[in-house]
């Protein structure tokens, strides 16, 4: 952050500013050019750390807005200022947040609270805060120039440059913008903000891992009320999963039944395991489960529930569960479940994942207890490391196996995923797919072939040279075709992958040539 040094500015009145004596001081240092000694950085708070938790946010009431000018609501907001506090001005909320998102890195202490003045006559944006919990400052958010003025001094405040206040000083946000000062002496009720027409956008009790993600996290959740658009995103269902057939047919009985009639089963197992090497589609086997259901879906990994401290962890999981409890019916994706519940020690120095696995027996039992319509499926390709209380009848007692596809669901995953492409007409899908099949490929290997196989098809027809040098137009590939060859090469590629990536084990002697 660049700080402009004002000099030879001089605090006539000092009566309306608290601790008055700590700004004459800094006055008479900025007047000897010493305004270093006041820095508006803390140049250690890359290692603030906050506790982390989901985060709500509530905008309170805009109230009736009272016609006040400019400098009133700007005096107003700025008067109750504390440490960590901002008041945020600008013609739009959504203009302002933009330029307060984008100049970020200027305010690395934790912004608790926001006072948004909104004024259609401002140019651009601009933040106003205390530095050293006291002396106020304001610092330009837009390209655009704030013009100022001290005692017939002029000045130029450019974006990301910052200036303190003082009581005679004037100051306007970009070359139409309509001129301000502030007035940091009111007594103002914070109860009357609501007749202001400012609105207040508190923080103070939300949590994250680091200041600048707090920061922006909860900038980012200010909203002007309007609900924005939303893109439709293609909801993956069982026809998108091939060939797992069994595995669909399973749980169809295991849990969208289930789900979809529960009075139909008194006695029933809350817990699927989905079981199976990485890549053969367990996470949307699961996914499709929760749209094939329409219940509400909640994914996570487990390690995302971990935290350092004592306790937490398990807590974490009990507020997972409760949520699930609100939103029933309801299912829970844990994927890589075996890394929180491995098979406990059974000792008097048990680790300390051990406490993690008994609260998770404890809430599949009220499930399983209470009759509660919510499902969990766990997936995990390392099944033999899962603790035995927790895939007993009753929690996850149902285990599907989700296996490399045969050569017909090697055939429907290649379509699935070629189905948008353009092939050549001498392509052999039936030849390819049992190819596939041989290779002993997963169906991310089948997806990852086919999008290779385009890659291909536009290096053979120079696409990238195109897009190198900038003549590429989008009628270069609406006649291209992916050949034979395309796709040889890129199930090579993943062969070659697949046999480098197996590991000898331990002991192991190569054979002499």
């Amino acid at each position: 952050m660049n700080i402009t040094p004002i000099q030879n500015f001089s605090m006539k009145n000092t009566s309306a500013y608290p601790h008055a004596q700590q700004r004459n001081t800094a006055d008479k240092a900025l007047e000897k050019n010493e305004y270093k000694s006041f820095p508006l950085l803390d140049t250690n708070y890359s290692q603030l750390l906050v506790k982390s938790s989901p985060i709500t946010f509530k905008q309170k009431s805009q109230g009736s807005i009272k016609d006040m000018l400019l400098d009133e609501k700007l005096s107003t907001a700025s008067s109750i200022l504390a440490p960590n506090e901002i008041v945020l001005a600008g013609k739009s909320l959504d203009e302002a947040k933009a330029n307060l998102l984008d100049s970020l890195p200027a305010f690395p202490d934790l912004i608790s609270k926001i006072y948004f003045v909104e004024d259609e006559n401002l140019s651009g944006s601009f933040a106003i805060g205390l530095q050293n919990g006291d002396i106020p400052y304001i610092r330009n958010l837009s390209k655009e120039p704030i013009f100022g003025e001290v005692e017939e001094k002029n000045f130029f405040i450019n974006k990301g440059e910052t200036r303190f206040i003082y009581e005679n000083s004037r100051f306007k946000s970009g070359a139409a913008g309509e001129p301000f000062s502030i007035n940091y002496g009111l007594d103002v009720n914070k109860n009357s903000l609501d007749e202001t027409g400012i609105r207040v956008f508190d923080f103070s009790d939300m949590d994250s891992k680091t200041v600048q993600e707090l920061n922006k996290k909860h900038i980012q959740g200010i909203s002007t009320g309007i609900e924005e658009e939303k893109k439709e995103v293609k909801k993956i269902t069982f026809a998108d999963v091939g060939g797992q057939d069994k595995a669909i047919d399973e749980i169809k009985k295991s849990v969208i039944y289930p789900l979809k009639y529960p009075k139909a089963f008194k006695v029933m197992n809350h817990g699927v395991m989905l079981v199976g090497s990485p890549g053969t589609g367990k996470s949307l086997l699961a996914e499709a489960v929760a749209n094939e259901s329409g219940a509400s879906f909640i994914k996570l990994n487990g390690l995302e529930m971990e935290s350092k401290w004592v306790g937490e962890s398990e807590e974490n999981w009990r507020v997972l569960f409760a949520s699930a409890k609100e939103n029933q019916p309801s299912i829970i994706f844990i994927d890589e479940i075996d890394a929180v519940a491995k098979q406990r020690e059974g000792s008097t120095t048990s680790r300390h994942d051990d406490k993690v696995v008994n609260q998770l027996l404890t809430l599949m039992s009220d499930l399983e207890k209470d009759g509660d319509n919510i499902f969990v499926i766990g997936a995990t390709n390392k099944d033999d490391l899962l603790d035995e209380a927790l895939v007993r009848s009753g929690r996850f007692g149902k285990m599907i196996s989700v296996p490399n596809p045969d050569l017909e669901g090697c055939r429907m995953i290649f379509d699935i995923h070629s189905k948008d492409k353009k092939l050549s007409d001498d392509f052999d899908r039936d030849l390819f797919s049992k190819k596939l099949y041989d290779a002993g490929v997963n169906g991310a290997d089948i997806a990852a072939v086919v999008e290779d196989a385009q890659t291909n098809a536009y290096l053979r027809n120079g696409i990238f040279d195109k897009m190198e040098n900038g003549t590429f137009d989008y009628s270069d590939i609406e006649e291209l075709t992916i050949e034979p060859e395309d796709f040889e090469f890129a199930l090579d590629a993943i062969k070659a992958q697949k046999k480098s990536s197996k590991k000898n084990p331990i002991g192991f002697i190569a054979p002499s040539k």
